[in-house]
């Protein structure tokens, strides 16, 4: 992923900097030119861990708490060019940082005359990053205001790291021997998803501009993690320099 990105961004550079030239760009005015910056954020989510392996978990007795209610914060580098007054290509870098899910279930069974009580709790995390290409539509409101709207493809990849344990004891008559059974495992899902976005810019200066923007990136993830497949809403405050 740290190479996709280095190499996009280089690649990004390349072609801004080449299509940045008269010669090259016939739509150039005088709001043409490369910019650079940075944004921070909330995600949210829209279905994550509703996957058929934690309802199936859930459906046994089992118990899901997750923290990503109020959202994950997020951070954004990215690369433009504005072409004009209209139209922007973008291409950027997204940590989606971590989601966590707490897992825990106690259950008995009976085996003949043996009574086996398990208790077992554990942490669901995910990590999501992805790079992203997309147009931007801009319409300018005096010279201080651009309205924008985006549209865009996301690669994206996704780490889940499961760890527990679960206490085991079996009992047999007056007689009992405890056990502790410790768990962790690893998978990643990578993909493509399309994004769309709205939002607005101010301009402070001609070389400053501060934006808010909303974004949804379609369908992340995977049924087979326990973190499931959905769109994942992001809501930033970006500061960009404009060369």
């Amino acid at each position: 992923m740290k190479k996709t990105v280095l190499a996009t961004i280089i690649a990004s550079t390349v072609t801004a900097q080449a299509f940045a030239q008269d010669n090259i760009n016939p739509f150039a005015d005088e709001k043409s030119g490369l910019y650079l910056g940075i944004g921070a954020g909330k995600s949210s989510y829209d279905s994550a861990y509703e996957s058929d392996t934690l309802n199936m978990f859930k459906n046994n007795s089992g118990q899901v708490n997750t923290n990503d209610s109020n959202g994950e914060t997020i951070g954004k580098l990215f690369l433009g060019y504005r072409v004009n007054k209209y139209l922007a290509l973008e291409a950027g870098y997204t940590d989606f940082n971590s989601s966590d899910a707490d897992i825990k279930r106690s259950n008995t069974e009976r085996r003949g005359a043996r009574t086996i009580n398990k208790n077992t709790v554990g942490k669901i995390t995910n990590k999501i990053k992805g790079i992203e290409i997309k147009a931007i539509g801009l319409y300018p409101i005096g010279n201080k205001v651009d309205i924008k709207a985006s549209a865009g493809i996301m690669r994206w990849k996704l780490d889940e790291t499961y760890t527990g344990s679960t206490i085991q004891n079996v009992a047999l008559g007056e007689r009992s021997r405890t056990k502790t059974i410790f768990h962790k495992s690893k998978e990643n899902k990578k993909g493509t998803s399309l994004t769309l976005g709205l939002g607005a810019n101010y301009n402070i200066t001609n070389n400053i501009t501060v934006g808010l923007q909303w974004e949804r990136i379609k369908d992340v993830g995977h049924k087979d993690l326990a973190f499931g497949e959905t769109d994942i809403d992001t809501y930033t405050l970006s500061a960009q320099y404009n060369f």
